[in-house]
């Protein structure tokens, strides 16, 4: 029996955390950002087709990450998977 095996798709997911620890990275270098530890955040990321994700926003509130999740879907042909369980 032949299968044919379909390439994964990409995805864009919303999740939900309180944030442990965080750190900021930029041309400067990379230094602790304490104030986002304690705070209760959406995240929003890409998951590719091969698996690699890539975090593209972090916020307070779900209606926002939903509209991130929107735009970068239609960026990338992607369906959102929601598992952040919703409101703010």
């Amino acid at each position: 029996m032949n299968v044919i095996t379909f390439p994964k798709a990409p995805s864009v997911e919303i999740y939900s955390g309180t944030v442990a620890a965080s750190f900021i990275t930029g041309a400067n270098g990379t230094r602790p950002d304490p104030e986002s530890v304690g705070k209760f955040k959406f995240f929003v990321d890409v998951v590719e087709a091969n698996g690699c994700r890539i975090s593209m926003w972090d916020g307070e509130r779900h209606d926002d990450a939903v509209r991130v999740a929107e735009g970068l879907a239609s960026d990338f042909g992607a369906r959102i998977i929601d598992t952040s369980g919703g409101a703010s």
